[in-house]
C-alpha cells in the first residue's frame, strides 16, 4: 500500500524492483505519457508499506523466520 505521494492509497503487487535506482513498480500504478501510452510509475520504497508477504519461496521464508526469532529473543 502506498502511504505518501501522488499515488497515496493505491494497493497492488510489487511487479519489479530496480536496485540501481532504488525504485519499485506496483501493479495498477502507471504514468500516462504525452503520446497516450502508459508505463509503470517508479515509487520509492520508503513511501510503501508491505501489507502481505509472499512466503511461497522456501529460502525467503527461512530468512524471515530466522530474523523473527532473533527479534523475539532480544
Amino acid at each position: 500500500m502506498i502511504v505518501r505521494g501522488d499515488y497515496k492509497g493505491h494497493e497492488g503487487k510489487v511487479t519489479s524492483i530496480d536496485l540501481s535506482k532504488m525504485r519499485i513498480t506496483i501493479e495498477g500504478v502507471s504514468i500516462k505519457k504525452t503520446d497516450g501510452t502508459t508505463r509503470p510509475a517508479p515509487i520509492k520504497p520508503s513511501k510503501v508499506i508491505i501489507t502481505k508477504l509472499d512466503l511461497s519461496d522456501k529460502k525467503r521464508k527461512a530468512i524471515f523466520e530466522s530474523r523473527f526469532k532473533r527479534r523475539e529473543s532480544s
